[in-house]
């Protein structure tokens, strides 16, 4: 199953580990989008940062 993350709010002020989590799942600035496999590791590293980021199922 796959994912739509966009990135929504500032990572100015977030904590590294926050940031790094972003730049892990390749968002950036405000309004970036990935499409990311939804599993065990990109699960926990949304859950970091879904104060920031909006996520859309992606359906085929």
């Amino acid at each position: 199953m796959k994912k739509l993350l966009k990135l929504v709010k500032s990572p100015n002020g977030c904590v590294q580990k926050q940031i790094r989590n972003l730049t892990s799942l390749k968002l950036k600035k405000i309004g970036d989008a990935s499409i990311v496999e939804y599993n065990e590791s990109t699960i926990g590293r949304i859950k970091k940062v879904q104060h920031l980021i909006v996520m859309e199922d992606i359906k085929k």
